[in-house]
């Protein structure tokens, strides 16, 4: 899977983790992923 930021927004760290992905962005969002897509 993939995703599109705005153009405004910017990953500034990213966590992994058993079956998750997480990145905290410029616009100070903590987006946690799974490995089947979801957000």
């Amino acid at each position: 899977w993939s995703m599109r930021f705005d153009m405004d927004e910017e990953v500034r760290s990213v966590a992994l983790g058993v079956g998750w992905i997480a990145a905290v962005t410029s616009l100070n969002f903590l987006r946690i992923f799974t490995e089947g897509g979801l957000q």
